[in-house]
């Protein structure tokens, strides 16, 4: 061991040693103590020089990390400039340095709150009160973290004790604040009024009665409180903030603009300019958006996470281009930048380059896995992909992280519905209601889901809950029409269509459905014509398309059928429907050989275009010609993995002729990923479970095909079989009865009837 007395002389002949032994001792090698470097902030902080002074608080720690009055005044000047998230850390450091400074241990353990370390501040509060038993703002501080906790009946306690010690106006609302969650209505108005009366000019007790008041649907009166806070001090920072959240909610935003001026004023960091920002872009006043912009990013730590709203702006104005320019000049010198990654996810979705975004999303999750929203901004990229496995790993991380979150339980509740699960789909709708029962798209979803398990008396209420809520609503007018439908009411069934397309034009759904009405009343001409009016506008619509060769066939127009299908299928190579009905109209002319050639020879002009050898195959299956459908198939995965129709095909070749059921499957999921509604799809599916002895996972595949197809006697045959493999023998016997009315021409009706012959009675 060095003696105290040699320093000197090792100093000398050692100064790498000498300089070390300095700083244990407080003493820098150019002499300036830890004590220097305090005293230097002290004088900086009495002069209003916080960023000084704080840097020398910093030296004072570095240089003596256990010098707790420098560490605790770097905590109180952090937190005096509005930089709580640096200031938490130095709290807790100050805290383990003063383990007998109970003020401390409270301060570092309300910091704590405010990030949900609930553990953590309960801990804090239980050394504060053992060192002052009596101390009512460590009680409180224990209420609150129990609170965290979910555990309200300890919480309620320990306020109540608080109470008791000091009934101030503050701790009565935190009372009043514990009741409510507790659902003890009555007794919590009562702690707010207490608040009131006890310091009638106390702007927080006045906004807690106002949120009360609002929280329990009393609009009225709680704008009366709020406006008394609100009068009481009008520069106060947080009356000024809850007036604006007040009117933005109440869908008076106009009223909310005085008090978001106020706060942006008064603020000295940028995150109340963004708020205002926010508050015209939403209004539609994108020229005062960018002003206040362009004043946070002259703010401290203002720069990048303005310049990203920015970027946001000129996307939401159509300049998708510029916005890119924008954010990656932010993502230059903050590569890691969460918000601005997620920007960066929603432009590349904009440009039409998803799985760029998705990389994006990825690297913004990476910098914050905490941020629900980019795991949901990823789940929605992935789900309109088809790659649903993903997508619902996503959304579950978001549950994960936030409980409540009712979108992320709609989102899920669509893709069980893709899936063919409707129950569970109607689960999870159930789940978001649960969270938030005036969410409307949670009930339309839980509306799809009743109707997809054809259960019409309980579709019914929930639709006319949102015919109520939302009359212009054209999706709920098509559900209407479903339900309408089901009921046998084909008059009331058109009426909600026609509806829904006078709503809105582009609905798909709405379009789908009336011409497929039109057609089977024989009005093939109406709907010809209502098409020829949507497709001017979208001539490449394949969906369109399809709709309009249907029609035409209806009305034995079968040469302008096969172009409109040609144009769908080059719109959409992967669009099932338009190749299965032109296969059909080849089929019915006895031209297949024509067909196959005129396809082959155009898919050797583009050899890696899969659209054209996909014809050409289904074609040569339609012949009869199995094993060269099947290898031609093969090729056309090898080149396209992606390629559904080929992979729906080739895995119904593999299961008919059982060559290999586990490669059938992978390809069936893989088309069912791409084309989710499809019933072809959904019946390769079905019978491969089935086919693989697993009647209870061919069930689900089975039933949506029904569902997407009710009047397709060979998909209610194969969920009867289904059925009764299952051991559903009433079930079974309904849908197989079903199938049966459409005669005994179908392929497998033979079979069906023989089953259905040997069900039990």
């Amino acid at each position: 061991m060095i003696r105290s007395g040699r320093i000197g002389r090792w100093a000398a002949r050692a100064p790498a040693i000498g300089a070390a032994l300095a700083l244990a001792a407080g003493v820098t090698a150019c002499g300036k103590s830890a004590q220097s470097h305090y005293d230097a902030a002290e004088r900086f902080a009495a002069e209003g020089r916080m960023p000084e002074a704080i840097l020398e608080y910093r030296n004072a720690v570095a240089k003596q990390p256990q010098f707790a009055d420098a560490q605790l005044k770097l905590a109180e000047r952090l937190y005096e400039v509005g930089d709580q998230t640096r200031a938490l850390p130095e709290f807790v450091k100050a805290a383990d340095l003063l383990p007998k400074r109970a003020d401390v241990q409270i301060r570092a353990g309300s910091l704590l709150l405010l990030t949900r370390r609930f553990e953590e501040a309960r801990a804090r509060a239980d050394k504060a009160i053992a060192l002052a038993p009596s101390n009512a703002d460590a009680l409180v501080l224990r209420a609150n973290a129990l609170t965290g906790l979910a555990d309200l009946d300890q919480a309620l306690e320990q306020m109540e004790l608080a109470v008791g010690l000091d009934p101030k106006a503050a701790l009565y609302s935190n009372l009043g604040t514990l009741r409510l969650a507790r659902g003890e209505r009555e007794e919590a108005e009562a702690a707010f009024r207490k608040a009131v009366a006890l310091e009638p000019k106390s702007v927080t007790a006045h906004l807690a009665l106002g949120n009360y008041l609002w929280a329990t649907g009393r609009l009225a009166e709680a704008e009366a409180a709020l406006k008394t806070g609100y009068a009481a001090d009008p520069a106060n920072m947080l009356a000024n903030r809850v007036m604006a959240t007040f009117y933005l909610a109440s869908g008076r935003a106009a009223e909310a603009e005085p008090f978001l001026v106020i706060v942006a004023s008064a603020g000295r960091t940028a995150g109340a300019r963004l708020g205002l920002a926010s508050y015209y872009a939403s209004v539609g006043r994108a020229a005062d958006a960018r002003r206040v912009l362009e004043e946070a990013a002259k703010m401290p730590r203002g720069w990048a996470v303005a310049r990203s709203r920015l970027a946001a702006l000129q996307l939401g104005d159509g300049q998708a281009d510029q916005a890119l320019a924008t954010i990656d000049e932010v993502l230059k010198q903050e590569p890691t930048n969460a918000e601005a990654l997620l920007t960066k996810t929603r432009i590349l979705l904009a440009r039409g380059r998803p799985d760029d975004a998705i990389v994006a999303a990825r690297q913004a999750i990476t910098s914050n896995p905490a941020a629900t929203d980019g795991h949901y901004l990823l789940g929605t990229i992935l789900g309109a992909r088809g790659d649903l496995d993903d997508a619902v790993k996503a959304f579950n991380e978001v549950l994960r992280l936030n409980p409540r979150a009712a979108t992320a339980y709609v989102q899920l509740a669509r893709i069980e519905l893709l899936r063919g699960a409707p129950a569970a789909s109607a689960q999870m709708a159930s789940s978001a209601l649960t969270q938030d029962p005036d969410n409307a798209m949670a009930r339309l979803m839980l509306t799809r889901a009743l109707l997809a398990q054809r259960r019409p008396a309980q579709a019914a209420p929930e639709i006319d809950r949102l015919l109520k809520a939302y009359p212009n609503g054209a999706p709920i007018h098509v559900q209407a029409g479903v339900l309408r439908a089901q009921q046998g009411d084909r008059r009331g069934a058109r009426a909600a269509f026609e509806r829904a397309l006078a709503l809105d034009p582009a609905s798909a759904d709405a379009l789908s459905a009336i011409t497929s009405l039109d057609v089977r009343e024989g009005k093939g001409a109406a709907a010809r014509a209502r098409l020829a009016t949507r497709l001017a506008q979208r001539p490449k619509d394949a969906a369109l398309l399809v709709l309009d060769a249907r029609a035409a066939l209806a009305m034995k127009q079968t040469d302008q059928a096969i172009v409109q299908l040609k144009a769908a299928i080059a719109a959409e190579p992967n669009g099932l429907e338009a190749y299965a009905v032109l296969g059909q109209i080849y089929l019915a002319q006895g031209r297949l050989d024509d067909a196959v050639r005129e396809f082959d020879a155009l898919a050797s002009k583009q050899p890696r275009d899969v659209t054209a050898r996909t014809m050409a195959a289904i074609l040569v299956e339609m012949q009869g010609r199995l094993d060269d459908a099947t290898a031609r198939y093969e090729q056309i995965v090898k080149l396209d993995p992606r390629a559904a129709v080929a992979s729906n095909n080739l895995a119904w070749r593999y299961a008919e002729t059982g060559k290999d059921l586990g490669a059938a499957l992978r390809l069936a999921q893989a088309a069912y990923a791409l084309m989710p509604q499809r019933p072809e799809v959904l019946d390769t599916l079905g019978v491969i479970y089935l086919r693989q002895g697993q009647p209870a996972l061919a069930l689900a595949p089975l039933r949506e095909a029904v569902e997407h197809a009710p009047d397709n006697p060979v998909y209610r045959a194969r969920l009867g079989q289904a059925l009764a493999d299952a051991g559903q023998n009433d079930a079974a016997r309904r849908e197989l009865e079903q199938a049966l009315k459409a005669g005994d021409k179908f392929p497998g009706a033979a079979e069906a009837k023989a089953l259905l012959a040997r069900l039990p009675s």
